[in-house]
């Protein structure tokens, strides 16, 4: 890991040192939080932190589950940082501990703790974080490699088929670019289904597989639950959309699935969203090998790609469909709504229609197209014209 630059990471632990804030990194198994937060240790004794002033537990250990609860695990923490001194404290893997808000909340009130959360599967846990630390906690999501990230190891400048590779590969820290990266991602994987989705009593495995299984082919396409559920189902007997929804929602909050819900926009620019309808993402393209892929469309990977890195961006996404048809995706509907088309190349079979659909969107909005070929498409035309390749690049 130590070849690759992962400023965004570094950059928001680095710029909230010393904050009266909770940090939390989360995001999938195998994303590199664990490493990011050992950079970070390492920075602050090279800026004179006196090691004993710092304490790193992973609360996974079973060592450390010994002190388990909060409040035998709250004393030896006091006991090792005593002396009222500026102390930085580390808890990973924050998940194996019940109820862990609690011991953040009472954490935080030790005035000279700077204390540091990370873990696995927590998003169904932030609203009872945020609810102990109302206003005091700062969350950023840990997503795989990005191509700038991958492109500060080459040595030369990056190109156009560089970034196709990526889109390719496994993007993780520990699989991107080596001979056994398959067994790398498959290891954080399952261990992320063990740990996050099965853990719960309302998921089966043989379900969770099949589902992995239908909606791996339709990687970014447009799915509908009834399909889903009809897809899932017995014949005659569709899935409960009710059970696909518990599925998708434990897939989700492990961070192995990426939703983008369908908004319809209708002629004014009011946007509504459409119950049961959208596109799904990996958060690593690779796992398409896990599950099986579809057909083979071009750029299907590179679409998977740009909706990562959009959702490290913006932190959500939703897909769209305007009069005139649809929009790959939509961000910042509540700041700045922008319509982002992927066209790579102008001359593209859908290069036409994509550019027009997203020409004829309402004005509030707006309007990007990413690709290889930039010349290609018009200046001065309501829309925003962006090189794929630095565009990927931007920190």
């Amino acid at each position: 890991m130590g070849e690759y630059e992962r400023k965004d990471c570094d950059q928001f632990l680095w710029q909230n040192k010393d904050r009266e804030m909770v940090k939390v990194l989360m995001g999938l198994r195998g994303a590199g939080k664990t490493t990011c937060l050992a950079r970070y240790v390492r920075r602050l004794e090279e800026a004179g932190v006196p090691e004993e002033r710092i304490l790193y537990m992973d609360l996974s250990d079973p060592d450390m589950q010994r002190f388990f609860p909060q409040e035998a695990l709250y004393r030896r923490i006091l006991a090792h940082l005593s002396g009222g001194r500026r102390a930085y404290l580390f808890l990973d893997e924050v998940q194996a501990l019940p109820d862990f808000s609690r011991l953040a909340d009472g954490l935080f009130r030790i005035r000279h703790f700077d204390v540091y959360l990370a873990g696995s599967g927590l998003r169904a846990a932030l609203p009872a974080l945020r609810a102990a630390l109302p206003g005091r906690c700062l969350v950023k999501e840990v997503y795989p490699l990005s191509f700038a990230e991958t492109a500060s190891a080459l040595p030369r400048p990056p190109e156009e088929a560089d970034l196709l590779r990526y889109t390719e590969g496994s993007t993780l820290p520990g699989a991107y670019g080596r001979p056994d990266g398959r067994s790398a991602l498959d290891g954080a994987v399952s261990a992320a289904l063990f740990h996050e989705v099965l853990g719960s009593s309302a998921i089966r495995p043989g379900l969770l597989t099949r589902l992995l299984r239908i909606l791996s082919p339709r990687l970014g396409d447009r799915v509908t639950e009834k399909d889903l559920a009809a897809a899932a189902g017995r014949a005659g007997r569709p899935l409960l959309e009710k059970t696909l929804r518990t599925y998708f929602g434990q897939l989700e909050e492990a961070g192995l699935l990426l939703p983008a819900p369908l908004v319809s926009i209708g002629e004014d620019g009011e946007a509504a969203e459409t119950a049961g309808e959208g596109r799904f993402f990996f958060p690593d393209g690779a796992m398409t090998e896990l599950w099986g892929k579809g057909e083979d469309l071009p750029y299907r990977l590179l679409r998977n790609a740009l909706a990562v890195e959009l959702c490290r961006r913006h932190g959500t996404i939703e897909t769209a469909e305007t009069l005139r048809g649809p929009v790959d995706f939509l961000t910042g509907r509540e700041t700045i709504p922008t319509l982002w088309q992927l066209i790579p190349r102008g001359n593209g079979a859908e290069a036409k229609e994509k550019w027009e659909i997203l020409q004829s969107a309402p004005e509030i909005y707006r309007k990007c197209v990413l690709t290889f070929t930039p010349e290609a498409f018009p200046e001065g035309e309501g829309v925003i014209v962006k090189p794929l390749l630095s565009w990927f690049l931007r920190p």
